[in-house]
């Protein structure tokens, strides 16, 4: 679909009702409760075509038009949260996403405030995945991100990989949590130049036998941190993480690795595959 059919399309869904969020549920491996939801946009055509993000999302991007896409699935996002406090017994955290170009509005965290207000909605219950089309100055996204938190919502980097360009703009301490082997993980680092912008990685380790040979398979009794050194190494930190970092294991070795070094102040945001791999039941307040 080229820029031309993708405006036009977007224009008629939005005269018609034809813009439509699909929730994508996010369950706990733990007991598969449902712990969150991805709210996430669709154009509903008349034929009953549906029309992905990628086709119409770049455009919008370009013209601007994608703030008010945004506030509308603001709205929709907490409609639904709303919607599952009513129907659920506990509270299901939803996610959406919103550009950049938010970072030029007055006061885009008080304007959400006030429609999380208006649903009843507490701005706990949000979170806001800011992604990657549009390239702003580092200190308006940094602004932008610590205004949202001021508000009590979540902020989350989505699509990370489009722009590793966003790390090095944080200008704070970043952790790499991953389910991969952590040597493959610090030589990427190394590869892509971001040893100076990564503060550290926590990942998995092989396991070895008797004498001291590796085994084709991870040994899930004991990941590992590693800090990144100023001469360009790596240096292994001297407190295991006891757990398999991934799905929600990662709570577990964010809690005995991270949580104490910060003395248990939360991150400024996260990025990730999928909230579920953050479910905080286990975390202190704030992360």
């Amino acid at each position: 679909m080229n820029n031309i059919d993708a405006m036009k399309a977007y224009y008629e869904a939005k005269a018609q009702g034809g813009i439509v969020p699909y929730y994508q549920p996010i369950y706990s491996l733990g007991d598969n409760t449902l712990v969150a939801a991805e709210a996430l946009c669709r154009i509903s055509l008349p034929d009953g075509r549906i029309i992905t993000p990628d086709q119409f999302i770049p455009i919008l991007e370009k013209t601007g038009e994608i703030c008010d896409l945004d506030w509308y699935m603001a709205e929709r996002a907490c409609l639904m949260a709303l919607n599952l406090d009513v129907e659920c017994e506990k509270d299901i955290k939803i996610s959406f996403n919103m550009s950049r170009r938010h970072a030029y509005e007055w006061d885009a965290a008080g304007h959400l405030r006030s429609i999380a207000d208006r649903y009843l909605v507490d701005p706990s219950r949000i979170e806001v995945e800011i992604t990657e089309g549009y390239a702003v100055e580092d200190y308006l996204l940094n602004h932008m991100m610590d205004s949202f938190q001021d508000e009590g919502f979540s902020v989350a980097l989505d699509d990370f990989g489009e722009g590793y360009a966003t790390l090095g703009s944080l200008k704070e301490d970043v952790w790499v949590c991953s389910a991969s082997e952590v040597a493959p993980v610090m030589a990427a680092i190394d590869v892509f130049g971001l040893h100076d912008t990564c503060t550290g990685v926590i990942g998995m380790t092989m396991a070895r036998d008797s004498l001291g040979r590796y085994l084709p398979y991870y040994d899930y009794t004991d990941g590992c941190a590693f800090f990144a050194a100023p001469d360009g190494g790596w240096v292994r930190d001297t407190v295991p993480t006891r757990t398999r970092p991934y799905a929600e294991g990662k709570v577990e070795a964010i809690r005995n690795c991270l949580v104490p070094r910060y003395h248990g102040k939360g991150p400024l945001a996260g990025f990730m595959d999928a909230t579920g791999d953050f479910a905080s039941s286990n975390l202190p307040n704030g992360w």
